[in-house]
This record gives structure tokens, C-alpha cells and sequence, in this order.
């Protein structure tokens, strides 16, 4: 009798290619999730500046005395402010909201999370809006500025 043992060379090319084929669909699924990991930590990242900038944004209207620009019925790039009889100027600078007073010039936002647009409008009502852009997100903000 002739006993046949082990596999036969069609049987491991088959066994072969579908391990391989197994394999494949593993590594993809990783790299996706991956990817996903890291589109999804760039979105919380910029939804913390975010929150923190529209925190800091709105405190600085709170307490200010009077808003120089933007005027009534205007929408600027720039929010100009007295608070505490100083001076203080919102921008957009190199990707960066900063806030410049008597004292200098600072950064609000981390570099992680560069700012590609700022617009700030006030309308008649003293409703007082902002939006920026955090990579390619857009923020926005209303406040009603108190007499």
C-alpha cells in the first residue's frame, strides 16, 4: 500500500497564498486604524485650542470696557479693545491668534494647532460674533456685548 504523507506541493501554494492573503487584510486593517488614530487626535487637538481660544476670546469681551474695532455693523480681522483703560489687539500672525497690549506681543494658540482665518463682526445689536479656522475646522463664537 502506498500511504501518502504530508502535503503536496499544490496544497502548500494554496495554503501559502491564502495565509498570505490573510496577512495582507491584517496589515490594512492596521494602517487604517492608524490613520484614523491620527486624524482623530488632530481633530481633538484642535477642538481643545479651539475651546480654549473661544474661552479666552469671550473672557477678554467680558471684561473689556469698550470695543474699539470692529465698529457696529462691520466685520475686521483684528479686535481692538479696552480693558482696564489698556489697550489690547487680537490678530492673526503667522498662524497665531495673538494678543498684543502695553507689555508686548503673545501667542494663544499652540503651534499644533495653526489658525488659518480670524474674523470678528458686531452688529447693531451689540451681538458680538468671531470664527477662526484650526486646520480646516471652523469655530464660532457669539457674545452680546452688556452696555
Amino acid at each position: 500500500m502506498n500511504q501518502s504523507r504530508g502535503f503536496t506541493l499544490i496544497e502548500t501554494i494554496i495554503y501559502l497564498g491564502l495565509f498570505g492573503i490573510l496577512i495582507f487584510g491584517i496589515i490594512v486593517t492596521a494602517y487604517n486604524l492608524m490613520a484614523t488614530q491620527q486624524i482623530t487626535a488632530a481633530k481633538a487637538v484642535a477642538q481643545n485650542e479651539a475651546d480654549f481660544l473661544i474661552n479666552k476670546i469671550d473672557w477678554l469681551l467680558a471684561s473689556s470696557s469698550s470695543v474699539s474695532s470692529p465698529l457696529p455693523n462691520q466685520s475686521t480681522h483684528n479686535l481692538i479693545l479696552t480693558n482696564s483703560g489698556e489697550t489690547l489687539t487680537l490678530s492673526l500672525s503667522d498662524s497665531s491668534i495673538r494678543l498684543t497690549d502695553t507689555h508686548g506681543e503673545v501667542a494663544l494658540n499652540s503651534t499644533n494647532a495653526p489658525v488659518s482665518e480670524l474674523n470678528f463682526t458686531q452688529n447693531a445689536n451689540k451681538v458680538f460674533s468671531f470664527e477662526f479656522k484650526i486646520n480646516n475646522q471652523i469655530f464660532t463664537s457669539e457674545k452680546y456685548l452688556q452696555p
